[in-house]
This record gives C-alpha cells, sequence and structure tokens, in this order.
C-alpha cells in the first residue's frame, strides 16, 4: 500500500528561527510549546518491585535469608514476569520463557506470581506511608498523591518547596548552610521540655542531592551562593530542595518498610518519570530545566536546552504517552522520507537504512517541516489505513511531549477505586494458546477472571468500620460490567506473534452489572457460574462476531484471504472490568461516611467526595484509579528496568469508540464524554 501523502510547507510560510534565510526548504515557522516550570514534581518507582515483595515476604518454606542476595524470578504461567537486578546482571531478561531462563541461569530461584494480592497490599502500604509522611498537619489536596499501576508514585511537592523557600529566603543566600531543615508541616512527638517538635528533616542547601542532568559536571554544588539575583537563587533552590526531599522519602520508605526505590525530580510529570529512569536503582536524578539564570557557575544554557538536549537522545517509544502505534506511524514516517532520497534529512541519512531501526525524539522533532499540523496528519493516517477502534494522542500532545512539555496535573489518590479490572494476556509463548471457537476454554478463563474480580471487590469495596453500615456491607457498588477483547493473527510462517501482527485495538462491550453479584448470602461460586454463563459469555460472542465482521470487511485489503483469517485469529487479552461506583453508605453518603472512618477529613476531599456523589454518569477512569488490574506483572513489549503493571497512559487508547477531549485531551469511549465534560465544567480537570 502506498504510503498516504502529507502536507508540506507552502511558500511564505516562514523558516523556522535561527536558520539561515532562505537556504534549503521553507517550513511553518512553529515555535517550541511553552513549558511551564512553576512545579516540582517527584516521581517514584520501586526497584524490581515484585521480587522485593519476594524477598521481603518470602512464600512459604523460604526464609529472608534464603533469598537475600539471590537471583530471583516471579513467574506467571510458562513466562517469567520479572526478576530482580541479581538475575539481570546474569543475563535474565523479564518476558523470557521460564525455560530458557532456567537454562541461562539454572540457579535462579523461581517464585510464582499468579496471586497479586500481597503486591497489591505493599503497593499500597508504600502509598500511604510517603502520603503521610508528606501530607503530615496539611490539607492532603496541598500536596497530591497519584499511585501509578503498583509500584510508581507521583507527588506534586511544589507547596512544600515553596514554603521551605519562602522561610530560607528570609535570610541571605550566603547564610544557607550544611544544616538546613525542611519543614513538612504538622508534629513529629515532642522535645524534652514537652514541646511539639516540628516533623521534617536536616539537610544540605549548598548542595544537591543524587545525580543532576543539566548542571556542570562538578558533581552537585548547588551555587546559590553565586547567583546575581534572588529571583534566580530561589529559582535553583527549589530544585535543591526537591532533591533532599525525594531523598528523605526514599530514605524513609527503605527504612520503615525495607523497599528501596529511584526517583525523578522535575518540573512535569514526563520530566520526572524519565529521569527517574536514569541512574537505577537505589538513585536518583533532577532535570535542573532552569532559565538563563545568570550563576557563575551554571553553564549558561536555558531550561529549553537542558530539556531539548535530553529528550533528542531518547528513542521514541521511551517516551511516556507514546505508545505503541503512535511511534510505528512516526517511525515510518520518518523512515520513508529518508527512503525518498530527501537530501535536507542528512542525519537520517547517514544512519543504515534498516526500517526496523530505533527513531529518536530529534528525528521527529528536528525533522524538516515538523509541526502538530504535519503530526496529524501522520498519526491519522491510522484511521484512514484502516485501524477502526482506536485512537491516538492528538498531533499537539505529541507535540507537547517531543518537546518535555506536560501539564498534566498529579491526581490524588483515592481509598475507594472508580473501577476494578482484571485481565489476562496470551501474547508471547501463549499465543494462540486461546482460540474464539474454543467455548469451553473461553468459559473457563472467564470463569477465573471473575472469581479474581469478586474477590478483588470483597476487598476493597466492603467495610467493617462505619457505624452507619452493616458489619461488612458494601461501601460503594459498581453499576457497569465490561468485558474487553484484544485479537491477534499469528505469523503465518511460524505462528509467532510479533508486533506486526498482534492486534492492538481493544474492542469492549459494557452492559448494567446484574444486581445478584453483590449479594452477601449466595455463595461465590454460585455467582461467579451465573456471571460467566449469564453475561460475560454472551458478550464475548457478539465481540467474536464483531472481530470477524471487521475481518471480513478488510479482506480486499488483507495480504490473507478472508475466510483464513477469519478462523486463524486467537485471543490476545481478556479484561473483565466493574466500573460506575454508586455509593451506598447512608447519613450524608460517602464524603459523610469517609469522615467518620477517618476520624478528621480535609475540606479538599469532602467537596471532592461530594462532587463524586453528584457525578453518577459513567466516567473514564484515570491511572491511579485502575490500580486492581490483575494484567501480567509486566506489559507487552518493552523490556526495560520497569515492571509496568499499570502503566503510564501510553497514548495508544483503544476500547470502545470514542475521540479525545478537545480540553485535555484524554482519550474517552463515547458512553463516558458526557460525564467527564461534566467534570471540567465543575473544576475537575
Amino acid at each position: 500500500m502506498a504510503r498516504p501523502e502529507y502536507p508540506s510547507a507552502q511558500p511564505g510560510q516562514g523558516v523556522w528561527p535561527g536558520r539561515s534565510g532562505g537556504h534549503g526548504p521553507r517550513v511553518p515557522a512553529v515555535y517550541p510549546p511553552v513549558r511551564n516550570d512553576d512545579r516540582i514534581i517527584l516521581h517514584f518507582d520501586y526497584d524490581c518491585f515484585y521480587a522485593q515483595v519476594v524477598q521481603n515476604n518470602p512464600p512459604q518454606g523460604m526464609t529472608v535469608a534464603d533469598l537475600a542476595g539471590k537471583a530471583v524470578g516471579i513467574t506467571q504461567k510458562s513466562i517469567l514476569a520479572t526478576c530482580n537486578y541479581e538475575a539481570r546482571r546474569l543475563g535474565v531478561r523479564k518476558l523470557m520463557r521460564i525455560s530458557d531462563a532456567v537454562r541461562v541461569l539454572p540457579t535462579m530461584i523461581l517464585v510464582d506470581g499468579e496471586d497479586l494480592s500481597p503486591f497489591r497490599d505493599v503497593s499500597k502500604t508504600l502509598y500511604r506511608l510517603m502520603r503521610d509522611i508528606v501530607s503530615s498537619g496539611i490539607d492532603k489536596a496541598q500536596v497530591p498523591v497519584e499511585r501509578l499501576g503498583l509500584d510508581e508514585v507521583f507527588i506534586d511537592v511544589t507547596f512544600l518547596v515553596d514554603a521551605n523557600v519562602e522561610r530560607l529566603q528570609k535570610r541571605p543566600a550566603s547564610s544557607w548552610s550544611t544544616t538546613e531543615f525542611f519543614y513538612l508541616g504538622g508534629s513529629d512527638g515532642e522535645d524534652a521540655n514537652g514541646r511539639p517538635r516540628p516533623s521534617g528533616f536536616e539537610f544540605d542547601c549548598t548542595r544537591f542531592c543524587g545525580c543532576i542532568v543539566g548542571a556542570q559536571q562538578d558533581s552537585g554544588n548547588a551555587g546559590l551562593a553565586n547567583c546575581t539575583s534572588p529571583a534566580q537563587a530561589r529559582e535553583k533552590l527549589r530544585f535543591v530542595l526537591g532533591s533532599h526531599l525525594a531523598s528523605y522519602l526514599r530514605s524513609r520508605i527503605e527504612h520503615d518498610a525495607g523497599y528501596t526505590a529511584s526517583a525523578g525530580i522535575a518540573t512535569s510529570k514526563v520530566l520526572a518519570k524519565l529521569a527517574g529512569k536514569q541512574h537505577k536503582p537505589a538513585n536518583q536524578t533532577t532535570i535542573l530545566s532552569l532559565s538563563n539564570d545568570g550563576c557563575e557557575d551554571h553553564d549558561g544554557d536555558d531550561g529549553d536546552s537542558v530539556v531539548h538536549a535530553f529528550m533528542d537522545v531518547l528513542p521514541l517509544r521511551d517516551v511516556p504517552g507514546i505508545g505503541y502505534k503512535t511511534a510505528t506511524l512516526l517511525t515510518d514516517f520518518i523512515h520513508g522520507k529518508k527512503d525518498s532520497g530527501d537530501g535536507d534529512n542528512a542525519a537520517l541519512d547517514e544512519q543504515e537504512g534498516d526500517s526496523e531501526q530505533a527513531v529518536t525524539v530529534a528525528d521527529v522533532r528536528l525533522f524538516p517541516g515538523m509541526s502538530p499540523r504535519l503530526l496529524d496528519s501522520v498519526l491519522g493516517s491510522a484511521q484512514t489505513a484502516g485501524a477502526a477502534g482506536s485512537a491516538i494522542p492528538s498531533g499537539e500532545r505529541v507535540w507537547q511531549l517531543l518537546h518535555g512539555v506536560d501539564s498534566l496535573p498529579v491526581r490524588g489518590g483515592r481509598d475507594l477505586p472508580t473501577q476494578i479490572s482484571i485481565e489476562d494476556t496470551y501474547a508471547g509463548p501463549r499465543q494462540g494458546t486461546l482460540k474464539p471457537d474454543a467455548a469451553n476454554a473461553v468459559a473457563a478463563e472467564l470463569r477465573m477472571l471473575a472469581t479474581s474480580l469478586l474477590k478483588r471487590m470483597h476487598i476493597d469495596l466492603r467495610s467493617d468500620v462505619p457505624k452507619s453500615l452493616a458489619k461488612g456491607d458494601w461501601v460503594v457498588r459498581p453499576r457497569t460490567l465490561r468485558l474487553t477483547l484484544r485479537p491477534q493473527y499469528p505469523d503465518v510462517t511460524d505462528n509467532r506473534t510479533t508486533e506486526k501482527n498482534y492486534h492492538f485495538s481493544r474492542m469492549s462491550r459494557s452492559e448494567p452489572l446484574p444486581s445478584y453479584v453483590t449479594s452477601l448470602t449466595t455463595p461465590r461460586e454460585q455467582i461467579v457460574e451465573r456471571l460467566v454463563q449469564g453475561s460475560l459469555v454472551p458478550m464475548f460472542r457478539k465481540l467474536a462476531a464483531s472481530v470477524r465482521a471487521r475481518n471480513d470487511s478488510q479482506g480486499s485489503s488483507s495480504s490473507r484471504n478472508t475466510a483464513s483469517k477469519s478462523r486463524m485469529w486467537t485471543i490476545g487479552l481478556l479484561n473483565v472490568c466493574v466500573a460506575n461506583m454508586a455509593p451506598m453508605a447512608g447519613d450524608g453518603g460517602i464524603a459523610a461516611m469517609f469522615q467518620r472512618v477517618n476520624g478528621v477529613t480535609s475540606t479538599g476531599e469532602l467537596e471532592e467526595l461530594e462532587e463524586l456523589e453528584e457525578l453518577k454518569g459513567e466516567q473514564t477512569p484515570t491511572a491511579q484509579d485502575n490500580y486492581d488490574n490483575d494484567n501480567y506483572i509486566s506489559n507487552d513489549g518493552n523490556d526495560n528496568d520497569d515492571d509496568d503493571i499499570g502503566g503510564w497512559d501510553d497514548g495508544d487508547h483503544a476500547g470502545t469508540e470514542g475521540s479525545p477531549c478537545k480540553q485535555c485531551g484524554q482519550f474517552l469511549p463515547a458512553f463516558a464524554q458526557e460525564a467527564h465534560a461534566r467534570f471540567h465544567l465543575l473544576g475537575e480537570d
């Protein structure tokens, strides 16, 4: 199929600022997006989280000493889902077949990871530990803490950092010492005289903590006394304080709970997450995106040049928010332009002409004529090529990410999820094991997923605390049941799943959750069987029919004949989800219930909960809301040091028909768009 035509620059549209006028192709004068550096965001990623959980809580028959310093792998079915650094240093990689991993490292200790309950419990404990530390004595809404998956946490510490900066700037920078005190708010017991002891920690105000991107190679000297104005000192001091707060939280996690973490400190979520990957494990990195600060010890680069230099070397697929399909479309576009003999793209022409060659951020960002409009055209080709049922980020969103610009807020998590989903994947070595026409096998898989889902509902959605509820009654009840299917097509030559034949579009069906599912008197086994036979199996049949219909409609453009393709597709993923939670608490509703449970609840939390009561419509959950997602410990693809489970919103949303929100860019299924719009109207952006 011929590559689609893309718009080119028109005469009179101008040239890039700073380039020699008139030389080379004329391209749209699109300036880089403006980055907001007013925030300080921390990102924490627990090192080999699942292996750490096993090592700290050994399975029956093992002790902590048995696993200390040993190579440990976590298995799910026939896959090595993840492993610790000791195993990785000896050549083992996650997502290997167990047989291959044992062949590489016969002495590795393997632990079954099918039951994710221990990992969830530890994740919640660590999340609450960090939340309690940073919000002691203050409104939790001022320091939002967001959990991403089970092993990552974002914290917006702007309020804490700015409060301490204001206190320090009451004195001249020359007086800031190596023993300053970072106030966290609240008190930490009493001193010898019976007076409240402030909560916080001592730190060295003259140095950054950890590694730095964007500073001279003098190992972290802050150089605050050399700044030529209070504004310049303040800007750098905010990063200094952020780095020490991240270090303090990492030390508390290790001391109080026994877990190590890597951290990133930056002015946005995407930069903080990328920074944390730079020096793993048990380390941290600060991206010093200062304006041209005039400090004598600084290189003089402004924040844009620091961020661009950091981003440009990254493979496109490494950028959070740019998913597989988006990266593939952009890679094909860049390689297509290169192969066309465009002489002005000399940097790419020097590279080897492998169509699978990784494309970097710089390759796309600096491509002649690149702009949000051109990105929209490139990414929009997925729809004209027939990739129905999927959506990818807007050109404007990708343009921002390529420049390290991300305004998404850190959203404070809630004790109750807005949805619970359980899924399993059948890709990689499990490819082809679950066929859509194998009715008994499909029903058995749905039965296992439904059993796990009902178990999680009883754990997370029931309470034995509020006096207004009968002990063990539901705090909230989900109103929507959703089944999601992702098909895959085996390669006809070797029957293996590859990036080319794995279908990344999810197809979903939703219906009201039957009331019997929340019965407290019916045995759970009967509930599961009734749910599978009465709801999930019929929903699956409708989804399978939709896949076959799509195959038939695309048969003329497929390299395989229609009948063959319809027979060959297998199931790549199944997900069962309950959502659209309805509060069941009496005497004032769920907000009042939380006030009784917690004793004291902040005004901000109460307002948020009261708004949730008003928004009865079905909502699209944010990343931290979907933390109960029983999928493979590691997502498909990306073999890096992360143990992604919930994962960053990678930009390649899929599911029911929908479109991105015009205001915030978040992809929304059609059923959620009205409720989401109400969120914006109420300021719940």
